[in-house]
């Protein structure tokens, strides 16, 4: 699976420097280089362009701007952002760029922001992607969900972690707070992190992925293509690696981590 590339930086040196790296993954094809972004966009007019590689600040025009002017005339094409700055990254959020590189990056950093482009690629059939591999995202079709509470995010995790089991919710509880009792003031906050978990969902139309019953909660696993669940059945199309990185932010994956180590050994 191939993926056309086009660069666009202001910075001659900086943007052959990119290509270079770049050079290191067989499937990233580069198609074109632009310093300016007026005509990158003319070039995205002409052209099939599935990945743009953005600089954020230009003179011309910033990347923010470039990525959606890109995005009216290649509404699918995937778009990573790179900058020395981290307050865009809320601006890269909001016109869906999967990954934002903050310079300076390390090859782990550019390698995975390039496994996801290629993965969100492959998921065209579902709308819906779920990472775990390295930290836990959510793409619905290539727009990556933004989680304004962290529990809630959490909470998806750990369901998505249990393959479509069911957890009730002073199983979740006591995942999301280690210190928690089960008390009124951890119920109430539950509560409230279960209902930011529904609207977050419904607001990026991708609701379906949460089953809900009283006093426990599943994930439907038919609804969303999970690079875990694709490990799991030896599918031999996924590109999906584990290299002892499973869901890094959360301290109860560690018990996952050590069965899929123990079954990695089994596939040598």
């Amino acid at each position: 699976m191939e993926i056309k590339t086009i660069l666009v930086d202001d910075e001659i040196l900086a943007m052959r420097l990119f290509e270079l790296e770049c050079a290191r993954f067989e499937d990233i094809r580069i198609i074109a280089k632009f310093e300016s972004p007026v005509k990158a966009i003319a070039y995205a007019e002409e052209h099939d362009v599935d990945m743009a590689i953005l600089d954020i600040e230009m003179p011309e025009m910033n990347g923010i701007e470039l990525g959606k002017e890109l995005r009216k005339r290649r509404k699918d094409i995937i778009l990573i952002f790179i900058t020395a700055h981290t307050q865009y990254a809320m601006d890269a959020y909001q016109i869906h760029a999967p990954v934002y590189l903050e310079k300076p990056y390390s090859y782990e950093d550019l390698a995975y922001a390039l496994e996801t482009a290629r993965l969100i690629k492959k998921s065209k059939i579902k709308t819906t992607f779920i990472r775990t591999f390295g930290y836990f995202d959510v793409y619905a079709g290539e727009q990556l969900v933004y989680f304004a509470n962290k529990k809630s995010k959490e909470l998806l995790a750990y369901l998505v972690d249990r393959q479509g089991n069911s957890v009730n919710n002073e199983q979740a509880i006591d995942i999301l707070w280690e210190e928690a009792t089960n008390d009124k003031k951890y119920q109430s906050k539950f509560r409230r992190v279960v209902k930011d978990l529904r609207d977050t969902l419904s607001q990026y139309g991708i609701g379906e992925i949460l089953i809900e019953h009283p006093n426990c909660r599943a994930v439907d696993v038919g609804t969303f293509e999970c690079d875990f669940y694709q490990w799991l059945e030896k599918n031999d199309e996924s590109p999906c690696k584990f290299n002892e990185n499973y869901m890094a932010e959360y301290s109860w994956a560690e018990e996952t981590i050590g069965f899929l180590t123990c079954c990695s050994f089994g596939r040598q």
